[in-house]
């Protein structure tokens, strides 16, 4: 369901007594949504006379959804666009590929709308599915959904699109769906191929790049492998709570010859996190799973990376003055320069510390700007600076 801030502008207007009833003056509103106008609305009002009322003045307080103004007419009862997932979750800047967007009512599906400019969006064919519900059924498997349609899309990002974590959402004849966390990235990014629930099954992926997927049943376990080198730092991640999923996230890396190498959940959130040294060169195998094995199902989806690049654990501090050069102190992995800080130490592994110079922007539009791409927590959002 969609909730708006609506403000109106009416006009106040006088009835003057000619006969018992008279015909009503027009009043004209406007429904301002976040900053535009979206549409004018007359309505017709009757006055009795009876009570030789000589001034009325009306406020219409109207509620609409996003298609009165395209159509002139609110979306069927119970036809409120729902985008449950995307895959891929993420896609390369610069790059060309298919996102399909899966949730209920897309039908009169057209397009996708992001929250940056320069994005091409052609429509593909759609075909209907099902959404797997976490519950579980009496004897095993799970109960499904049914009236859900997944929709193609090819997807164009422009060379110049923002990294990090964005929105998109699916634009239908019937309004617009809610958001989903999309991430920009410069990695090459994948999809799960079904079935890799095995670890004769898993799927090859390579160093420095990310793939999607989801566990949809609560005791699915999905096998990815990479080949690395010996002395090499990787950082496995699995983003879940960041991306709006509920996926209690965790992680296992196994070596050659079943080596085990680490385990993590609760990273940030349910994100999980693992970072490994290998101890030579091989194929080594990424296990993630449902913590527990307790849930499971369509809106449990997360996305992996598996890279060798700088990671940031922690600035210090976190906040900046604009125009002013500012020392900043950075902890995290793979930190070029760094150094190993035994008394940072994250899973019982040290972080290393770098100390870099900032100098933020002090044009006017970067001061008005609260930009922050990632999850706020909703005891964190309703806290009170």
């Amino acid at each position: 369901m969609f909730r708006f801030s609506l403000r109106f502008r009416v006009r106040s207007f006088e009835f003057f007594p000619r006969e018992n009833k008279v015909p009503s003056r027009k009043i004209l509103s406007w429904a301002i949504f976040r900053g535009g106008e979206i549409g004018m609305f007359e309505h017709q009002i009757w006055q009795d006379w009876k009570s030789r009322g000589i001034l009325a003045v009306v406020l219409a307080l109207t509620i609409i959804s996003p298609s009165v103004y395209a159509q002139g007419m609110m979306a069927p009862a119970g036809q409120s666009p729902r985008l449950v997932h995307v895959a891929p979750l993420g896609g390369k800047v610069g790059s060309s590929f298919e996102v399909t967007a899966t949730g209920t009512d897309l039908d009169t599906a057209e397009s996708l709308h992001f929250n940056f400019p320069g994005v091409k969006v052609e429509k593909l064919e759609a075909a209907k599915t099902e959404l797997k519900n976490p519950t579980m059924k009496k004897g095993g498997g799970m109960t499904t959904k049914g009236g859900a349609l997944s929709q193609k899309f090819k997807v164009t990002l422009p060379a110049n699109a923002p990294l990090g974590i964005q929105d998109v959402r699916v634009i239908t004849k019937l309004g617009i769906t809610n958001p989903r966390a999309f991430v920009i990235s410069d990695l090459p990014e994948a999809t799960e191929q079904e079935s890799n629930d095995d670890v004769n099954k898993a799927q090859a992926l390579s160093l420095n790049s990310a793939v999607s997927g989801s566990i949809a049943t609560p005791t699915d376990v999905d096998y990815y492998q990479f080949t690395g080198k010996q002395g090499q730092k990787v950082v496995v991640h699995c983003q879940s709570t960041s991306l709006d999923s509920k996926l209690p996230a965790a992680l296992q890396i196994y070596g050659p010859k079943d080596a085990y190498l680490g385990f993590n959940r609760n990273y940030q959130g349910d994100d999980a996190l693992v970072e490994v040294t290998l101890p030579q060169d091989g194929d080594y195998l990424v296990r993630v799973y449902s913590f527990s094995y307790a849930a499971g199902g369509s809106d449990y989806f997360y996305r992996l990376t598996v890279s060798t690049k700088p990671w940031i654990d922690a600035a210090i501090p976190s906040m900046v003055p604009p125009g002013k050069s500012t020392p900043v102190t950075l902890l995290g992995r793979n930190l070029p320069g760094g150094r190993i800080d035994p008394n940072q130490v994250v899973d019982g592994r040290p972080l290393e510390k770098l100390e870099v110079v900032v100098k933020a922007p002090d044009d006017a539009t970067n001061l008005q700007r609260l930009t922050y791409a990632g999850f706020v927590s909703p005891a964190a959002g309703s806290q009170s600076t």
